[in-house]
């Protein structure tokens, strides 16, 4: 029995919850937040609001978050169950398995259809934010149907091709750009920009320009037929109609809060983003439903470097408060918000020491990503100048970890002399020419960083028990019309069916739409951007 079913019943209370169904939703996901997170966040006091007021008034469940094939989800089988409504295998997105294959038959899959779809086809308007790539699993689950979450290029031109989203925010430029720009990640000459510019989408690459565009963007779908959702042939002709924003602000993933440069006032925070996205999406008369992703939670959570997870929190919370501000002066609108997992095992208190300091995370002033790029970069540069890399490694690990707030030296950071000395080792491997490029993101470069984290952790007594994800249930958070189907104890598909119902939507239909978009673009020969002259 679903979620929505089992608490039918329930009537709204003083805690914002409401009965009867939303003409808008919006709906987070706070990638790899587990309830540790929470609560580390909340006693560390890194927040604007030192008790996380946005969020945690709206705490009504937990959810489990298992995937088809595993007790413990990937992000774009977690994110599929809360788009379609079906859990799937790790690894696919928007696609859910086959099971009558033969014994030995590979694993098959087909299309499912999500809640951003289907409320296309009702007319509502859409729209998808994100820190990481827009491209990464959880927006390509409410926005592509692959097997195959890594092939980000595809993600990419479904899209720009077949989606008709009227706000995409985030990063991952490169998988848009053609080959021939400098760090791109595709191999062919498509120019998704281009072809992007030709479907009717603004292009915004920073603030000023973003926050310009959506007024632009609110102004214009007022003055449209029936103030921006009615007069037009279609449903879906309203929901694809203006505004159309493009913003990618950055090649990969955006930057954590924690490595946000002082008086950087052009990088997008993710309360801005959903606030720009609410303004360009609310005048539409059908409604509208809109994804943000705290999604860089995750990231934090696999390098094992509590004080920028807790920073992202701070940035979550922030979101919140903007969604709710709006929901506020549009009492028909539905929050909720959840996690697809819980990411790297957080405990709060560690080593058999019967305490957190939070004024240790205070002062960490970097990422583990940014601590281990500088390291890099200062083990290259040595290398390049034919310097003793061993003689020389302690005193750059040092500076390292001191320009983020560490003193090596210092007994309250914890970090031990092995510690150090498998962190040189890595060091040599990932600064290494004959390991490619390095970076963080190479295979030596991923240890090191996760290392890193593990060592910047170490002074705050927060724990972990693996880079990867766990199975533990995660935190619902809701407020709205609606809100009591949430409730209680959930998996994750009755979450993604009680969202799709809230909205009264047909996400089978809205994916038959996608499908005939698609088709009539995989006819075009040669793409758009190709065509010569």
């Amino acid at each position: 029995m679903s979620l929505a079913a089992r608490t039918s019943g329930a009537s709204g209370g003083d805690d914002g919850t409401s009965a009867g169904r939303a003409r808008s939703v919006i709906f987070f996901v706070s990638d790899g937040m587990g309830p540790g997170y929470v609560t580390m966040t909340r006693e560390a006091g890194l927040c604007a609001s030192s008790t996380l007021g946005s969020l945690t008034p709206h705490l009504v469940g937990l959810c489990e978050t298992r995937s088809a094939n595993s007790m413990v989800t990937d992000s774009a089988a977690g994110a599929t169950a809360y788009a379609t409504g079906f859990r799937t295998d790790n690894h696919v997105i928007g696609e859910v398995p086959i099971r009558d294959f033969g014994v030995g038959a590979p694993a098959s899959y087909r299309p499912a259809g999500t809640v951003l779809e289907g409320a296309q086809l009702a007319g509502k308007r859409t729209g998808i934010v994100t820190t990481t790539r827009v491209t990464h699993a959880t927006p390509a689950a409410f926005s592509s149907h692959l097997a195959d979450r890594d092939d980000e290029n595809e993600i990419a031109r479904e899209q720009v091709y077949s989606l008709e989203l009227n706000v995409l925010f985030g990063g991952g430029r490169r998988h848009f750009d053609p080959s021939s720009v400098a760090g791109s990640a595709r191999a062919d000459a498509l120019d998704l920009i281009a072809d992007a510019r030709r479907e009717g989408y603004a292009l915004v690459t920073n603030a000023t320009s973003m926050r310009r565009a959506a007024r632009e963007a609110a102004a214009e779908a007022a003055r449209s037929p029936g103030g921006g959702g009615g007069g037009y042939a279609s449903p879906r002709a309203a929901a694809s109609s203006r505004p159309r924003l493009l913003g990618l602000f950055a090649p990969s993933h955006m930057p954590y809060e924690i490595d946000r440069a002082e008086g950087d006032v052009e990088t997008p925070t993710l309360a801005e983003m959903t606030g720009a996205a609410l303004e360009a999406l609310a005048p539409s008369e059908a409604g509208f439903f809109l994804l943000v992703e705290a999604g860089r939670i995750d990231h934090a959570g696999h390098a094992n470097d509590a004080a920028t997870a807790a920073r992202e929190v701070c940035a979550y919370d922030a979101a919140w408060a903007v969604a709710l501000e709006f929901a506020d002066r549009h009492p028909d609108v539905l929050v909720v918000g959840s996690s697809d997992h819980d990411t790297g095992g957080l405990s709060v208190g560690c080593c058999d020491r019967y305490a957190m300091d939070g004024d240790a995370l205070r002062r960490q002033k970097f990422s583990a990503e940014y601590v281990a790029y500088a390291i890099i970069d200062a083990y290259g540069a040595a290398r390049t100048n034919g310097e003793d890399i061993d003689a020389q490694g302690p005193a750059i690990l040092a500076a390292a970890f001191a320009a983020a707030g560490r003193d090596v030296d210092a007994a309250e950071s914890r970090i031990t002399a092995e510690a150090l000395a498998a962190l040189h080792e890595m060091a040599k491997a990932a600064s290494d020419p004959a390991n490619g490029a390095g970076g963080t993101h190479g295979y030596e470069g991923w240890a090191l960083q996760n290392a890193v984290g593990e060592a910047l952790s170490a002074a705050s007594s927060v724990g972990w028990t693996s880079h990867g994800h766990t199975g533990v249930d995660v935190a619902v958070f809701a407020r709205g019309p609606g809100a009591e189907a949430f409730r209680g104890y959930s998996r994750n598909d009755e979450v993604g069916r009680a969202v799709i119902d809230a909205l009264g939507v047909d996400p089978a239909a809205g994916l038959e739409a996608f499908e005939q978009r698609m088709a009539l673009k995989n006819r075009a020969s040669p793409p758009p951007s190709q065509t010569p002259g």
